[in-house]
């Protein structure tokens, strides 16, 4: 769990705390934000083609469990094993286990060809680096480097480095991904594909970004809620909160939770295994998240003031987060949904570290703001229900 400065031996620096929780949260919410942007466009340019060609959001690859980021498989021909790197130190020692990562891809694996299906050995698999804008340049240039020092990280198949970065000086604000300009960057392999879908044609040859805006990945970042990086506890407690806990309710208790002006708080009673088998089972089947990951999420809101445990079990006080800050939206469009989620993160942020300095949270409410009316919010489910109905 965050540890931050202060505590038993010394005050909490409050501000400190709710700064470093909100990097560590935006950091691991980005990296989810650049799989669902990858999800959604394979899924929108090659899910059609039919069976053998399938986006796995959580790989388990072999006997060895290797776990890159995602995999895209084309059929039988084709593969691409994508590691995500958010931020990537200059140190050696940092970047030779970057290397030796890439290197134990580099070998005919077994792809996810879907749910229930027999996995695929494709003919040709890639390796795709997704590196942060900040450390594009410099990173790409020593990784390759190293690759060519070490003869025994040096690669087989090809690896192609992309950038990506958060875009916000176009009208609407959008992930932007270009492939690196590098001598020794590799190309894409997928001339078996048609020439229209073939990746080094559109981001090598022609040099095209891939662009992705939020309206193109929100509904698939929250269907699926996760990536296969462990959440960090802010994370997982934020998404605890708007999407899991909410499954959990019962309908009579969800209909409470529902009225704008509802301050009641609803007593769940639940457990560790009863959370994963619901995030296993209704939002992100292969996401496999192990008891330390997940109690330390429930630590964290215990923190907080929402959580007590009971012996095994785990007794969440739900309801309605206090907001002084909280736009209200007359539907729920992909920016709202977007906002409500990473607003709750800097709440939940605040609420723990307050809980950490001994201070209760005070609702302080701005004068000009009107009071809330009496019609029911909309929450994430009803956001997919809408997306999901023809």
């Amino acid at each position: 769990m965050f540890a931050p400065s202060g505590g038993k031996d010394g005050p909490v620096d409050r501000v400190g705390c709710e700064k470093k929780l909100k990097a560590t949260f935006n950091s691991h919410d980005q990296v989810v934000d650049v799989v669902s942007c990858w999800h959604s466009f394979f899924d929108s340019s090659y899910a059609s083609r039919g069976d053998g060609v399938f986006f796995d959001r959580f790989p388990r690859i072999g006997t060895s469990k290797k776990t890159p980021d995602f995999t895209m498989l084309f059929g039988e021909k084709y593969g691409i094993v994508v590691d995500v790197a958010r931020s990537i130190d200059h140190e050696t020692s940092v970047l030779e286990s970057k290397a030796m990562q890439l290197k134990s891809y580099d070998s005919k694996l077994p792809l996810s060809a879907g749910r229930g299906k027999d996995p695929i050995v494709p003919e040709m698999v890639d390796i795709l680096l997704l590196l942060h804008t900040t450390f594009s340049n410099r990173g790409t240039k020593l990784l390759f480097e190293i690759q060519e020092q070490r003869k025994e990280l040096k690669l087989d198949n090809n690896l192609i480095v992309m950038d990506y970065d958060f875009s916000q000086s176009d009208a609407q604000s959008m992930y932007v991904f270009k492939k690196m300009l590098y001598e020794k960057n590799g190309s894409f392999r997928d001339n078996g594909l048609p020439e229209a879908k073939c990746l080094e044609k559109m981001l090598g040859v022609e040099q095209q970004p891939l662009r992705c805006a939020p309206d193109k990945f929100v509904v698939n970042k929250a269907t699926y809620a996760f990536c296969n990086d462990a959440p960090c506890s802010i994370y997982l407690a934020t998404r605890l909160w708007d999407r899991v806990f909410m499954l959990l309710l019962s309908d009579s208790d969800r209909d409470v939770w529902r009225q704008k002006s509802s301050t009641r708080t609803v007593n769940l009673k639940t457990s560790v295994d009863a959370i994963r088998q619901e995030i296993l089972k209704n939002i992100a089947p292969g996401c496999e998240l192990s008891n330390e990951t997940i109690i330390g999420a429930l630590e964290f809101l215990q923190v907080t003031g929402r959580a007590e445990r009971t012996g095994n079990d785990w007794l969440i006080h739900y309801g309605n987060l206090p907001a002084r800050k909280r736009k209200k939206h007359d539907t729920v469009s992909a920016e709202a949904s977007l906002f409500e989620m990473r607003e709750n993160g800097e709440i939940l942020a605040e609420m723990y570290c307050r809980g950490l300095a001994g201070e209760k949270w005070q609702l302080e409410v701005p004068e000009e703001e009107e009071p809330e009316d009496e019609d029911q919010q909309m929450t994430i489910l009803d956001f997919l229900s809408e997306k999901r109905s023809p």
